[in-house]
């Protein structure tokens, strides 16, 4: 989700700070690490703030309703985007102490992925004014700006101890490339309600919808710039979310190893990085540039080819089909080669729905009764993780 100014054209960086952007100098991820868990102040009563929530949600989905018939259009409003698709750092290695070997493995780790993904170039600084520091200063958590600002000694990236895994690290790297929430988009109460009673109230900004954010793709319950469903909570072991759809609670827990499919969509998209690219991609793939090289497709996992046309399969199976409308269509396996991956894209006539009914399963189990083999359905979007 990229943060957008409302002055229609690219200008001149500048200092950004007002009344509406104090929220942005706090953008946070859940810390792993009791020492990171904010305090609760004796004074504060969270039913005392209950009713003012419910109302807070309430105009919440109101608004967004509204939003939604009023057909939005982000495109009137400027990215906080680096120039020239450039971000010079430093890492304040004095800051790190004994965690500066990992947290230096991390940082490269996450630069590497940003630059083969897209056309957004980390570097070390040289002389440049304007600049990113990372730091890891364990009173300041996980913490980072949104996007470009004007500061005169670098923007702070800080990644504490309990930061030092690659989906904290990228997602303060995200931030600064100019990137919100998932759960900060105008439509989000389509996907989830914010149960503010049990968030602790210091965190509230994060939550808040930013009224400049993009919300050109889809929903992306799998970003790393999405929360789980109990961070910051009032108290350990609340939600702090509620998904309208319980049954995609799995993408927002389940670990993130690095990008979501989506979260390379949207760096690419923000930043123009495929702007002359004319390459034409498939079944959900899109194009990508990387910062060295010429542009490709990216592909869903499972899928291959230069345009995303085929799919991974064994000789036994593995197949796109085009669905009829009210037909049936039988799928069987014999039998598959040992470490394969058997992909199957169904594709249904448009405003359908696909039905799948599996009659017999027969997974065996290895020589230490381990099975190694599942079935995935990905009917959430075609990029993202599927039940298993």
């Amino acid at each position: 989700m990229f943060e957008r100014n409302l002055n229609g054209l690219q200008k001149e960086r500048r200092n950004l700070v007002n009344s509406d952007d104090e929220d942005l100098y706090g953008q946070t991820v859940l810390i792993n690490g009791e020492e990171f868990k904010p305090n609760i102040p004796a004074r504060q009563n969270p039913m005392n703030i209950e009713k003012l929530n419910t109302e807070r949600q309430k105009r919440e989905d109101e608004g967004s309703q509204h939003i939604m018939k009023r057909n939005f259009d982000v495109l009137e409003f400027e990215e906080r985007l680096w120039a020239n698709n450039r971000i010079p750092y430093v890492i304040k290695e004095y800051t790190f102490g004994a965690n500066l070997a990992t947290a230096k493995s991390l940082i490269q780790a996450a630069i590497k992925e940003i630059q083969e993904s897209s056309c957004v170039q980390w570097v070390p600084r040289k002389d440049e004014r304007f600049y990113v520091k990372f730091e890891g200063k364990e009173h300041e958590g996980c913490s980072a700006t949104v996007g470009f600002y004007t500061f005169g000694n670098g923007q702070s990236i800080n990644i504490a101890k309990g930061c030092l895994e690659i989906e904290s690290v990228l997602h303060e790297m995200y931030h600064t490339m100019g990137a919100n929430h998932e759960i900060q988009r105008l439509d989000r109460s389509d996907y989830l309600t914010v149960l503010w009673n049990k968030i602790h109230y210091s965190k509230y900004p994060q939550y808040s919808v930013r009224k400049g954010t993009r919300d050109r793709y889809p929903y992306d319950y799998h970003s790393v710039m999405h929360y789980r469903l109990s961070t910051f909570p009032l108290y350990s072991g609340q939600n702090t979310i509620k998904l309208r759809d319980p049954e995609l609670n799995y993408l927002v827990t389940i670990p993130k190893k690095g990008l979501s499919f989506l979260d390379v969509a949207e760096i690419n998209d923000a930043y123009q990085c495929t702007e002359s690219c004319a390459i034409q991609c498939q079944n959900g793939g899109f194009p990508i540039k990387p910062l060295s090289g010429s542009c490709k497709c990216k592909c869903p996992s499972g899928l291959k080819g230069d345009y995303c046309e085929q799919v991974e399969k064994s000789a036994s199976c593995g197949e796109i089909l085009n669905l009829k409308t009210d037909v049936e269509t039988y799928v069987r396996i014999q039998n598959y080669d040992q470490s394969s991956d058997c992909t199957w894209v169904f594709k249904g006539a448009p405003g359908t729905r696909i039905r799948i009914i599996l009659f017999h399963l027969n997974l065996p189990q290895d020589q230490n009764n381990v099975c190694q083999h599942w079935l995935e359905f990905r009917d959430y979007h075609i990029g993202t993780p599927g039940k298993k």
